[in-house]
């Protein structure tokens, strides 16, 4: 029997998407009876390491530490010595890691343990972030003398070295796009054949409403049953373009009367609220809610819209496939390729900025509510999920990986 212990950071990230892939992977993993499934919590609530079980699946949770050392060499040396005495020696095991920077955890736990494998699923790149994903900034960022790098871009190419340094010491890498893949191979000097794309994947569980469904749930939540409903759903952060979808929908109302936007997700509001003046009545704010409110959302809206900077493989956008709703996003780094061609927005990188055409936005948002063709993308959305984004396509690829390793 093999021991596969993965890898997570009780932080913010693990309440959006690393979270959720942890989630997937353990009801990925409970499905088989291959693997000896231990969760390794870093950064826990707990005020000293505890070890406990729950429904067979060993739990090592390890408190947080606050001050200079923490993320530092010597902190993960620390942790790895505290593992130790959980994890046999000689031991068959697979450390799946879901943080580049835990991978200097994963050099010690690769010492100590020689009959191991190393796995890192990467989730984003801070740079991605930083950038609102520009490839030609982050380029010309590695390309450029250390004369010519300014302070800013000096820290991103120190740790676009560290990164590379890591990712090139581990055994498999998993990475949820076609371009995270691409970025990979040609700028980290990875070796095509040590990585796997394996897109996330989501239990099925939408009920797809009829109309005259539809038309009852928006009377119990005191909507217009005559109001089409424009979905965006994630944090108000600039990276998600929600400055750009507000613009974009001002236009829309000069044309369409009867829509609401509807926005769920916590973030700062004052900046956002202040771009909503003239739009109040026609803007609904719901901060973050449960996840069986935000599926109730999901069977009422009519097109759902992602107009980020960057994602990797969006839950949001696998929600939205799901439940059938037609989805605008942009050609964003890991986005692009979830969306149809018909209904994405190419984005343009100019030097150091990213250029949101928001006419094209607006027009496409426009064209769709009009469009008597909703179903028939319904359909194909739906389709596409069960191809792609299905928790039992995941399944399978991740334990193709695992064997394979």
């Amino acid at each position: 029997m093999k021991y596969l212990y993965l890898f997570n950071n009780e932080s913010r990230a693990a309440q959006y998407g690393i979270g959720t892939y942890i989630r997937q992977m353990i009801s990925c993993l409970k499905r088989e009876d291959v693997y000896l499934l231990n969760i390794v919590n870093i950064d826990s609530a707990d005020k000293e390491l505890q070890e406990e079980y729950n429904d067979g699946i060993r739990y090592i949770n390890i408190p947080a530490i606050h001050g200079i050392y923490r993320y530092s060499e010597r902190y993960y040396k620390n942790i790895a010595f505290l593992l130790f005495q959980y994890i046999e020696e000689e031991a068959e095991c697979i450390f799946h890691f879901n943080y580049i920077h835990h991978l200097l955890l994963a050099k010690r736990l690769k010492q100590r343990f020689r009959n191991s494998k190393i796995i890192v699923t990467i989730h984003y790149f801070n740079w991605c972030s930083t950038l609102q994903g520009s490839i030609s900034y982050f380029c010309s960022i590695l390309w450029k003398d250390v004369k010519e790098r300014n302070s800013f871009e000096a820290n991103i190419f120190k740790e676009w070295l560290r990164d590379k340094e890591l990712l090139q010491s581990v055994d498999r890498i998993i990475c949820l796009s076609e371009v995270t893949k691409k970025l990979l191979v040609e700028y980290y000097d990875i070796v095509d054949s040590r990585i796997s794309l394996i897109y996330n994947g989501l239990q099925d569980e939408a009920q797809i409403l009829s109309k005259e469904e539809i038309f009852l749930k928006k009377k119990q939540m005191y909507f217009r049953s005559n109001e089409q409903i424009i979905l965006f759903v994630g944090r108000l952060d600039v990276v998600k373009g929600i400055d750009f979808l507000l613009e974009a929908f001002r236009e829309v109302l000069n044309q369409i009367s009867n829509v609401r936007l509807l926005i769920v997700g916590d973030g700062e509001y004052e900046e956002i609220l202040k771009r909503c003046t003239g739009l109040w009545g026609k803007v609904t704010f719901t901060g973050k809610v449960s996840k069986s409110t935000l599926y109730e959302f999901y069977q009422i809206a009519d097109i759902g819209v992602m107009p980020s900077f960057h994602e990797q493989c969006s839950y949001v956008g696998i929600e939205m496939l799901m439940h059938g709703i037609p989805l605008i996003g942009t050609s964003a780094i890991g986005l692009g390729e979830m969306i149809l061609r018909e209904l994405c927005i190419d984005l343009e990188e100019k030097d150091d900025m990213v250029i949101f055409p928001v006419d094209k936005l607006s027009t496409l948002m426009i064209n769709m509510l009009v469009a008597s063709s909703k179903e028939k993308y319904a359909l194909i959305e739906r389709q596409r999920y069960k191809e792609r984004y299905s928790l039992d396509v995941m399944s399978e690829s991740v334990l193709e990986c695992y064997e394979n390793l």
